[in-house]
């Protein structure tokens, strides 16, 4: 079997001021369409470090170093290595012109090695190349995110499937709010005995978690026992998130959402408005942070504040009340609690939230039963996660 590598190339990433999102995308997509991927590899843009790279594996796909600036190398040093001459291409040229004008980077992006499949850049300027010698292929990618993306799911894959050939195995996949590892783990022991050819995986995410299934037998017995077992912590997702599967929840039942977020800050508003179309059913939100905004816009009690304080079920009742009649819609969430790493006490420590919903039937508060004491961004992430997950399951199942 051929042994795929994907190579990320960069001193930025090396250094930690640019994230490795390529390499996780890339390999997401790969696994889905069946390919198996053995290693993935960082290195600098010096020329021995790519070599060594490029020397790892008989499929090396690369992202980086093809862009028009002094240290971008990457196509001239996979050139040699292939043992492939560099020309100008006319076809890339023209390309280029015809999208951005005649820009002066044209004849350094339009150097092609000879005898090369190309891989179009439909947003930039840097092309894929695909190049192969002696049974070797060398598959050079951008390494700016966006035209990476847009490059492997249209142009590279179709290519794949004319170099790999793969026996596609059967996958499933399965999101879950409200579950950790250790509530899932149990059930995937005892079916992994009876399911030998079955690969099994659990991968968490911030208050969320993915199961994979994955084999060339048939899927239907083990997902119909998953199902079963789990079923009302199950949401569908097109992207695995659970503000995408709220959003399409919401709005094929024709409900409408406001909000009104604390310690939060406005996360669970931006989460769901990154999507396109959520006016269908976001009406609006308050980010409340301060007692006065909570009485003066959301209505909550001045002897709630003082009695019950506003990190309190008291207080993110009113607040849910008062976003849903100010806003007139058929559910509202709210959330206030300390997300740290200051503020907290004995009484009422860092990594404590509240969180209510309210909706035609009533107001009902609750505690994110999540303890992380130390890190502000992890703690409003997992919150958001968490809230948005109650209200999937309070919608879909009545949980």
């Amino acid at each position: 079997m051929s042994r795929l590598v994907l190579v990320a190339i960069g001193n930025e990433i090396l250094k930690g001021f640019t994230l490795n999102s390529n390499i996780h995308f890339l390999s997401t997509l790969l696994t889905k369409e069946g390919f198996e991927v053995e290693t993935h590899i960082t290195v600098s843009d010096h020329p021995d470090e790519i070599i060594k790279a490029f020397k790892m594996g008989d499929i090396i796909i690369s992202t980086g170093g093809l862009g028009p600036t002094l240290d971008d190398l990457t196509k001239e040093i996979a050139a040699k290595f292939m043992d492939k001459k560099l020309i100008y291409s006319e076809q890339v040229a023209c390309d280029i012109k015809a999208r951005f004008g005649d820009i002066p980077s044209i004849k350094n992006q339009a150097m092609m090695p000879l005898d090369s499949h190309y891989l179009k850049n439909s947003i930039g300027t840097a092309f894929g190349i695909c190049m192969e010698n002696n049974g070797k292929h060398l598959i050079l990618m951008p390494g700016v995110f966006r035209e990476m993306i847009l490059m492997a799911q249209n142009e590279l894959i179709p290519y794949l499937k004319t170099v790999i050939k793969i026996k596609k195995k059967n996958q499933v996949e399965f999101h879950l709010t409200h579950k950790i590892e250790s509530n899932i783990d149990p059930f995937l022991r005892e079916p992994s005995d009876k399911f030998p050819a079955v690969e099994m995986g659990i991968y968490p995410h911030r208050a969320q978690l993915t199961v994979r299934f994955s084999s060339t037998d048939s899927l239907d017995l083990i997902s119909t026992l998953f199902i079963d077992e789990f079923e009302t912590f199950i949401f569908d997702s097109e992207d695995g998130s659970i503000e995408m599967a709220l959003h399409d929840l919401m709005i094929k039942k024709g409900l409408t959402l406001s909000t009104a977020e604390s310690c939060t800050g406005g996360t669970i508003s931006s989460k769901i408005t990154r999507i396109s179309g959520a006016s269908d059913y976001f009406l609006g939100g308050v980010v409340s942070y301060t007692n006065d905004v909570k009485m003066k816009v959301l209505g909550v009690n001045p002897a709630t504040l003082r009695d019950f304080g506003a990190v309190s079920h008291e207080c993110v009742k009113q607040m849910a009340s008062g976003a849903r009649s100010l806003c007139s819609s058929d559910y509202a969430i709210a959330i206030s609690g300390i997300a740290g790493p200051n503020g907290g006490s004995e009484e009422k420590p860092v990594g404590l939230v509240y969180f209510a919903i309210a909706s035609e039937s009533g107001c009902e508060a609750f505690t994110v039963p999540i303890k992380i004491r130390t890190d502000r961004e992890v703690v409003i992430e997992l919150t958001s996660n968490y809230v948005l997950g109650a209200l999937y399951r309070r919608v879909k199942f009545g949980q």
